[in-house]
C-alpha cells in the first residue's frame, strides 16, 4: 500500500514507492496499458518484475505505447515506416526515430530531461533504459494531465482521473494510487 507523509507543503515523502520497477508499472497502468493483451501478443510476462530484464519486443512495445501517449498523431507519422518493428532495417529506423523524440523533448519539456545516448534505445533492460521509460512515462503523465485540463501543482491537490474497468481491477487500483500520490 502507498502511503503519501507530508513533511512540508514543498517537500513531501513517499513510502512504499522506493521501487522504481513498481513505479514505472504503475505509470504505465495509469496511461492505458493493458498488461494482459500485451502479455497475449508478445508471449512473455508484463508485471512490475519485468523491467530488469525486459526482452527487446516488450522494450520496443512499450518504448511505443509512450511516444503514442505523449502525442498520438505525431508517433503516427514518426513510426509510420518502421513500426511494427519486423526486421532490422525498422529496427534501426525506430530507433533512430525515438532517439530523435526524445532530443526534442529535451529542448522543448519544460522541466529537465536527462540526455541519452541512441545506445540506451538499442539495449533494452537495466537501469539506464528503465530510467528512461520512468522520464518517458513522467512526460506522458503530465502530458495527459495538462490535456485534461487538470492543473499540478507542488501543494497537495490531488487531480481526479478517470477510472477504466478492468478485469482484475488493477488499473483502477494503480489510478488510485497514482492520485493520492499527487503524480
Amino acid at each position: 500500500m502507498l502511503k503519501l507523509v507530508t513533511m512540508s507543503k514543498q517537500h513531501i515523502r513517499l513510502v512504499g514507492l522506493q521501487d522504481p520497477d513498481h513505479l514505472l508499472y504503475v505509470s504505465l497502468l495509469i496511461l492505458g496499458l493493458d498488461p494482459v493483451a500485451l502479455e497475449h501478443k508478445l508471449k512473455t510476462p508484463v508485471n512490475q518484475k519485468c523491467f530488469s530484464r525486459i526482452n527487446r519486443k516488450l522494450g520496443d512495445a512499450i518504448l511505443h505505447f509512450l511516444y503514442v501517449c505523449l502525442d498520438r498523431e505525431k508517433a503516427g507519422k514518426t513510426f509510420r515506416d518502421c513500426w511494427p518493428v519486423l526486421d532490422k532495417k525498422r529496427e534501426s529506423q525506430f530507433y533512430k526515430a525515438a532517439f530523435e523524440w526524445y532530443k526534442t523533448l529535451q529542448q522543448s519539456y519544460k522541466q529537465p530531461v536527462p540526455t541519452i545516448m541512441t545506445k540506451t534505445f538499442m539495449e533494452p533492460g537495466g537501469s539506464r533504459f528503465t530510467s528512461t521509460l520512468m522520464i518517458l512515462a513522467r512526460i506522458a503523465l503530465h502530458t495527459s494531465v495538462n490535456k485534461r485540463g487538470l492543473r499540478m501543482r507542488t501543494s497537495i491537490s490531488i487531480p481526479v482521473l478517470p477510472v477504466i474497468q478492468y478485469q482484475n481491477g488493477t488499473v483502477a487500483a494503480a489510478r488510485r494510487e497514482m492520485t493520492e500520490l499527487c503524480i
